[in-house]
């Protein structure tokens, strides 16, 4: 009875990104924007019952702002069954403190026009560099996913996808990367700050189990040693997996 009940059950390693914010753009001729932060990460193994749905939800990052828009919103939040991981928070034009997370902080003022930058998955932001992301080899490789933002000017993002600031101008910024949970780099003054990355979730179990998605879901999936790794780059918050 024991062994049957047991049966029902699968060990699933899992790794989960919130969205990143969008970076600030500052206060006009008087300092540049601050960076976004990433979503936080969370990983772990979950004993996960067979046949039943479990929810999945990828979260989306939050746009850049300009001078006009006083607040960034915040990253979606990501989910694999009852794992939830935060998205970054939004940033402000009146802080020249770097954007943060619910588990790092961003920099600091780093004084003349510039700004801090966001905080990263896996540590604080500094002074207008982003902070660095969360390092995971559940793909089979080590990679590094959810740098914060730069902060403006010239602020260089966190590793594991944080965006470029604005270098003059509405120039020389880039967005956090997709699906890594990243912040948006730092805009220039006047112009509007760039966009922060959408998180992302990545599970993996015996490749013998049967894995079914709602119709909602775009995953792709690889063999690595004894495990099928699926990477879940869009998911909704009705969308689901059963395990076969």
């Amino acid at each position: 009875m024991g062994d049957a009940h047991q049966a029902n059950f699968i060990a699933v390693q899992y790794l989960v990104l919130g969205g990143g914010s969008g970076g600030a753009a500052g206060s006009i001729n008087v300092y540049s924007g601050s960076g976004g932060a990433a979503g936080v990460a969370r990983s772990g193994t979950s004993v996960t019952q067979r046949a039943r749905p479990q929810s999945l939800m990828v979260g989306a990052g939050s746009s850049g702002i300009s001078r006009f828009n006083p607040v960034s919103g915040s990253g979606g939040s990501s989910s694999f069954s009852d794992n939830t991981a935060t998205g970054g928070n939004g940033t402000a034009n009146s802080s020249r403190v770097g954007g943060t997370n619910n588990d790092f902080s961003g920099g600091g003022n780093p004084g003349g026009s510039n700004s801090g930058g966001g905080a990263g998955a896996g540590a604080n932001g500094s002074s207008q560099t982003g902070g660095s992301g969360h390092v995971s080899a559940i793909t089979g490789t080590s990679v590094t996913r959810g740098g914060g933002g730069g902060g403006a000017m010239l602020g260089v993002g966190g590793a594991g996808g944080g965006g470029r600031a604005s270098t003059a101008g509405a120039g020389g910024g880039t967005n956090g990367d997709v699906n890594t949970g990243s912040g948006g780099g730092g805009g220039n003054h006047t112009w509007t700050a760039w966009n922060g990355g959408s998180g992302v979730v990545i599970f993996s179990l015996s490749s013998t189990a049967i894995v079914t998605f709602s119709a909602g879901v775009t995953q792709t999936s690889a063999v690595v040693g004894t495990n099928r790794v699926y990477t879940v780059t869009a998911a909704g918050p009705t969308d689901t997996m059963t395990i076969g």
